[in-house]
C-alpha cells in the first residue's frame, strides 16, 4: 500500500485511534527487532590469512594407506 495513502486515512481518524495505531505500530516495530537473527557478515577472500600456523614439511606427501590405490 502507497505510504501517502496511509497518511491520508491515518490523518482521517481520530486522535484516540491515531494514538492506538502509534502503540501497534511500536509494538510491531519492537517485536521484529527482537525476533530478527543478527546477520553475519559474510566472508571475504583473505579473512583466514595467517590463521594456519604450522604444516609438516611432508603434507603433500603420499600417503602409505592409499599405495594400492595409486
Amino acid at each position: 500500500m502507497n505510504s501517502a495513502l496511509l497518511i491520508e486515512k491515518f490523518e482521517k481518524l481520530s486522535l484516540d485511534a491515531q494514538s492506538q495505531i502509534e502503540k501497534n505500530i511500536q509494538e510491531l516495530l519492537e517485536k521484529e527487532n527482537n525476533s530478527s537473527p543478527a546477520r553475519k557478515p559474510r566472508a571475504q577472500f583473505g579473512d583466514l590469512k595467517g590463521f594456519v600456523k604450522y604444516i609438516a614439511d611432508d603434507f603433500d606427501a603420499p600417503l602409505e594407506d592409499f599405495k594400492d590405490y595409486m
